[in-house]
């Protein structure tokens, strides 16, 4: 019983934390995957492997995504600042509805 009440509010506690940091979780995202659409690595997994496997190859490895991030800040340092104060601003890609669309993800 005790163990119950305390996984049911450790799970709580996670989903406010996520609640609050998704607006700054997905701007990152965002702003990585600016970044990636436009390297030579998405093109060339793009070519030989089609969109599913681009599209995972980036979700799968969190050190590409910071990769992408630091490069993307590093060509628009503005970025770093609306990422901070401002993440809601930064839209979503195109890219997700057009995968959404096909039927590649459930994202929305």
């Amino acid at each position: 019983m005790l163990r119950k009440v305390f996984f049911d509010v450790a799970t709580d506690l996670i989903k406010l934390y996520l609640f609050f940091t998704g607006p700054w979780r997905r701007a990152k995202f965002y702003t990585a995957w600016n970044f990636y659409q436009q390297d030579d690595v998405y093109r060339e997994r793009l070519r030989a492997l089609g969109f599913k496997f681009a599209v995972s190859a980036f979700l799968d490895s969190k050190a590409n995504q910071k990769y992408c991030l630091k490069m993307e800040l590093l060509r628009h340092p503005e970025l770093k600042w609306r990422i901070i104060f401002l993440p809601w601003t930064i839209e979503r890609p195109d890219i997700f509805d057009i995968a959404t669309n096909s039927g590649i993800t459930s994202y929305s």
